[in-house]
């Protein structure tokens, strides 16, 4: 340890002090007594007595110091470099008693080394070289002056660190421990570290963001404090004084206040972004353009400017406002209310100015009924002016604003719309005329008086509809077709068979997938179907056989856009019969279908949801012939045909099981007439001694007579007028084809595979079957 004797070069028995220069072979050093003065040697360095300018002189390369002290108050250090020598070197302004905090050291040399500095006692270290020390910055006791050139990497502050900043500087070191910090001077200090303590901005500013700033922050009638950020985040610390704090979190993102800054007495700024107040925010506040303000908390005295928005809550909630509320036009305010009769308010303390700007209402979901009153603003001290647009889209209810000297009001009113008014199909008219005759108080009438647009309601209409159960019937009319189409092809191939025996015994395993397009009217139709005939037959007569089938299929029904499923299982009874003159044949057959029905919809819009099931009965009665000429040329059977069918289906009433939405539906019938013209062809391939293998086809022209788009009458279960519904219509005309392949085992056994298909423009329908006759 050496102690500073400024100009003297000899020892006099005493400790100057003063004016002088360090150098590192100047011989102005002495021992504790004063009595013997040497060099300076690299060590601790003492600074008393008098205090003065030392200025230092490196030669070359810095001073290396393992530490300082400076017991005498006002000593400055400029020059040179000063090489801090250890881990942690430590600086002690003071003498060890309380008067030593009343002392100011300041050290203009740069401090270099890899080592930390160490402020220690209770004075104060002012630094304001271009210091360069690679170890962090340490703050025991008293005070350290510095800024973000001179103070370097992270803090570990136990006392009290000032950045007296007068440009504008980033600080980027991590701040920490259980001091305070303070920002003095005109310029802008940015902290792109984490900083834990509580700040003083006496002037100029600090900016931050709140991922990164955990302490309270005071701030001065001259001082600003900033959040720039671009990404949302939430302050819990407390901010008080009477200077500005600005909040800059750009557009989409936003700052969540919790803490309580009622005592804030200065003045807010929010320049981009979102303000969420969950806390108490005092003095005043001004949203800018472009800028949003929510939350449940409390606010000083607060300005929506023009092209800012005010959304109070989170959800619905209440955003108290102790002062005066001005909106000025051009402004929103985004109000939330439920069908409880809850909403969004604005409680002013003081009084609210309004200047025009938007009511914006967005409806939460629930069924509303039809008059409700809101209470979107109040003000204890009256409220001036009214708004000057009401933004609502409810195409069944109208809404007003209402004002009274201390209130502003959302009117809600059923308006003079019908439902059917919305729709844009007959499907979507008749459900809606049938929701609307159930009248205001309904859960399904109040749902639909309550949906957001127009688009909404027709959603409603075809999810209440029943579309489902019309559009059963036309899948049953057109699975028909496979017991016409196995009992005509035994038929056929009995006859095609030269001396056939008297009897046989056949079966026929089918399996089908197709669809129906979306109509102007109807969803898409998709239908897949599983089954097996089984029939005997033999001939009366020189030119006749008859025969009788059964079956059983399995079939689902789906309609994907209208949330509906049925499931069908189906058992068949009939009879057929065939005669040959020549080339001549003619086929036909009586059959009869009980079918056994199970639906399921969920029906979901906007506030609603319902599910929905029900079973009932439903019965085919077809009649059916087709004649044939059969022809021959090149190893070739042709035959051009003419068929004719007559299909019925009936339906029993039924009525669904669910919610509100559930529909009585009552017994219905279609009647379809059919004719298909059209080419068999068969050829055989291989002749062998044991087996024949023939191949065969079929094109023909199928159409439809008459009303092919099935109509299902029904009701809700609640009351209300009965409506009608089309289902998926049946093909008006379609291509048949058929291609296959039949292989005669023996003489007595013929087993076949085919594809079919039913290709019609807005209907498609692809099957596989196998088949397997035995004659005796």
């Amino acid at each position: 340890m050496l102690f500073w004797d400024g100009a003297d070069s000899e020892g006099n028995g005493a400790i100057d002090g003063g004016s002088g220069t360090w150098a590192a072979q100047q011989p102005n050093w002495t021992s504790a007594d004063g009595s013997a003065n040497t060099a300076w040697g690299g060590r601790f360095a003492v600074f008393q007595g008098t205090a003065g300018t030392v200025n230092v002189v490196a030669d070359g390369e810095p001073i290396k110091i393992t530490g300082m002290q400076f017991a005498s108050d006002g000593y400055r250090v400029e020059g040179g470099n000063l090489a801090l020598n250890q881990a942690e070197t430590n600086i002690r302004v003071g003498d060890g008693s309380a008067a030593g905090s009343q002392m100011t050291a300041t050290i203009a040399s740069g401090l270099t080394g890899t080592g930390a500095i160490v402020k220690d006692d209770l004075g104060t270290l002012v630094l304001t070289g271009a210091n360069t020390y690679l170890g962090n910055t340490i703050v025991r006791a008293g005070t350290l002056v510095g800024n973000a050139g001179s103070i370097r990497n992270a803090i570990a502050n136990a006392g009290k660190v000032v950045f007296d900043q007068g440009d504008d500087a980033t600080f980027a070191g991590a701040i920490g421990g259980t001091g305070t910090m303070v920002k003095n001077g005109a310029g802008k200090l940015t902290l792109t570290g984490a900083s834990g303590l509580d700040w003083t901005v006496d002037r100029g500013t600090l900016a931050s963001a709140t991922d990164r700033f955990g302490g309270d922050v005071e701030i001065g009638a001259e001082g600003m404090t900033r959040f720039d950020q671009a990404a949302s985040g939430a302050y819990a610390g407390i901010v008080s004084g009477e200077g500005a704090l600005r909040l800059n979190t750009g557009s989409g993102n936003t700052v969540r206040l919790t803490g309580d800054s009622s005592a804030f007495d200065g003045f807010t700024t929010v320049e981009s972004g979102a303000l969420d107040i969950a806390g108490k925010l005092g003095g005043e506040l001004l949203m800018r353009d472009g800028t949003l303000l929510g939350g449940t908390g409390m606010v000083g005295s607060t300005t929506i400017a023009s092209g800012a928005t005010i959304a109070p809550g989170n959800s619905i909630g209440t955003l108290a406002v102790a002062g005066d509320f001005l909106q000025e036009a051009g402004s929103v305010y985004h109000a939330e209310i439920d069908a409880g009769g809850s909403s969004d308010r604005i409680a002013v303390g003081g009084r609210a100015t309004l200047q025009g700007g938007t009511v914006r209402v967005t409806k939460l979901a629930g069924s509303y009924n039809r008059t409700i009153r809101y209470t979107i603003l109040s003000a204890v001290g009256g409220v001036t002016g009214k708004y000057a647009v009401l933004d609502q889209d409810r195409p069944f209810l109208n809404m007003a604003l209402g004002y009274g000297a201390n209130d502003v009001y959302l009117d809600m009113v059923r308006n003079s719309t019908a439902f059917c008014d919305a729709a844009q199909t007959r499907n979507q008219c008749s459900a809606a005329r049938g929701a609307e005759s159930l009248g205001a108080g309904n859960s399904v009438y109040n749902a639909i008086a309550a949906v957001s647009d127009q688009a909404m309601a027709r959603q409603a209409f075809d999810a209440l509809s029943g579309e489902a159960h019309a559009s059963t019937r036309s899948a049953l009319v057109d699975d028909s077709r496979f017991l016409r189409e196995a009992a005509n092809r035994r038929v056929r191939e009995a006859f095609a068979e030269p001396g056939e025996t008297l009897g046989g015994v056949w079966l026929q395993g089918f399996g089908s997938w197709g669809s129906t397009q979306t109509t102007v009217e109807t969803a898409a139709l998709h239908r897949s179907i599983g089954g097996l005939f089984v029939g005997a037959d033999g001939e009366i007569g020189d030119n006749w056989r008859a025969g009788v089938v059964a079956g059983y299929s399995s079939s689902t029904l789906k309609a994907d856009a209208r949330a509906s499923s049925a499931s069908v299982k189906s058992y068949t009874l009939g009879a057929y019969a065939g005669a040959e003159w020549g080339a001549w044949t003619l086929r036909g057959g009586l059959a009869h279908a009980w079918h056994d029905v199970e639906a399921a919809r969920s029906v979901a819009f906007d506030g609603f949801k319902d599910s929905l099931k029900s079973d009932y009965d439903a019965r085919t009665t077809q009649f059916y012939s087709e004649v044939g000429y059969a022809m021959h040329a090149g190893g070739m059977r042709f035959e051009p045909f003419a068929g004719l069918a007559i299909v019925h289906v009936a339906s029993e009433g039924f009525r669904e099981k669910g919610g509100a939405a559930a529909l009585d539906g009552r017994a219905g019938s279609d009647t379809v007439p059919f004719t298909t013209f059209g080419m068999h062809a068969e050829t055989q391939l291989i002749v062998g001694t044991e087996a024949v293998l023939k191949a065969r086809g079929m094109l023909g022209w199928r159409h439809a007579f008459g009303d092919v788009t099935p109509d299902a009458g029904l009701r809700f279960v609640s009351g209300g007028s009965a409506f009608a519904i089309s289902g998926a219509p049946i093909a008006r005309d379609s291509l048949v084809l058929e291609t296959g392949l039949d292989l005669a085992i023996g003489a007595a056994t013929t087993l076949g595979i085919s594809y079919t298909g039913n290709l019609g423009g807005d209907a498609s329908d692809h099957s596989m079957k196998g088949n397997l006759s035995i004659r005796f």
